[in-house]
């Protein structure tokens, strides 16, 4: 007896009564619920069968590409991909000079180095006493036919040290001159070059005024002692952003001396000197 048989053979039990019972409705639909079962197991057992090929198949797929695949293009596709580097921005070159002016002329006819030098007097010293002695003696009255005395020796007056009071200048020695009232200036050791070497290689651009750009003169101003040593270092003109700061820092530091300006008697003498600072960033 066949499915289909069988099914019709089913609904003859049922004649003349209440088709809407639950064993009725299972047995209409038995002819669909077998035919899905049977699909689906089919379907399942193909799936579990062929699971084992389908994955050989996608494995092998997978080394043919990574063999055929080179890593070099991988490398230079995956470099093209990146974004161009932005360029930066150079950073600017920081330069201090220091511009020394030449030191002003000196009229030499006014500023003469005067040495003192002993000389030797062949004439015999005479003391005061004698000389009063002899002009006492000595008579002023004029007789007729006489011959008239002879005039004395000249008698040449020696003064003790301490006595002559136009020795002396009278200069204040702490007073300060400035480069043209003095007879010879003051030098550093090695030549001007020589300090403007020194003072650039203990000044440094200050970090603020690179950032903000500053850039210009400034001018500082110091005092040369009667030793050689820097004194009374102070910022004449400044351009901000601790540039003065940093050349008056710089000038103190300085540790080698000055050889002193000269009056017209030779003596040292302080003396007062300005320098210019120019403070550049190259663009």
């Amino acid at each position: 007896m066949d499915l289909q048989g069988f099914c019709y053979t089913a609904h003859e039990g049922f004649e003349g009564r209440n088709q809407e019972y639950g064993a009725y409705v299972l047995r209409r639909k038995y002819t669909r619920i077998v035919t899905f079962v049977l699909i689906a197991v089919i379907i399942s057992s193909s799936l579990i069968f062929s699971y084992p090929i389908i994955k050989r198949l996608i494995e092998k797929n997978n080394e043919e590409k990574i063999a055929k695949t080179n890593p070099e293009d991988e490398i230079q596709e995956a470099l093209l991909e990146l974004p161009p580097e932005e360029p930066k921005e150079e950073q600017k070159k920081a330069e201090v000079v220091i511009e020394v002016p030449p030191p002003p002329e000196v009229d030499q006819t006014k500023f003469t180095v005067i040495e003192i030098k002993e000389e030797k007097v062949d004439k015999p010293i005479v003391e005061n006493k004698e000389i009063e002695e002899k002009e006492t003696a000595v008579s002023t009255e004029t007789k007729e036919g006489e011959a008239s005395p002879e005039k004395p020796e000249e008698v040449i007056k020696v003064e003790k040290p301490g006595e002559n009071k136009e020795a002396g200048t009278g200069e204040d020695e702490n007073k300060t001159f400035q480069e043209f009232e003095v007879a010879q200036n003051a030098e550093y050791e090695g030549g001007i070059n020589a300090f403007r070497k020194e003072l650039q290689k203990k000044i440094s651009y200050p970090s603020l005024a690179k950032r903000k750009e500053t850039q210009g003169n400034v001018v500082v101003q110091f005092t040369i002692d009667r030793d050689g040593s820097l004194t009374d270092i102070k910022v004449l003109r400044d351009i901000g952003d601790g540039c003065g700061d940093e050349a008056v820092k710089a000038l103190k530091q300085m540790s080698t001396r000055w050889a002193p300006a000269k009056n017209a008697q030779g003596k040292p003498v302080k003396v007062r000197k300005s320098i210019p600072v120019s403070f550049k960033l190259d663009k």
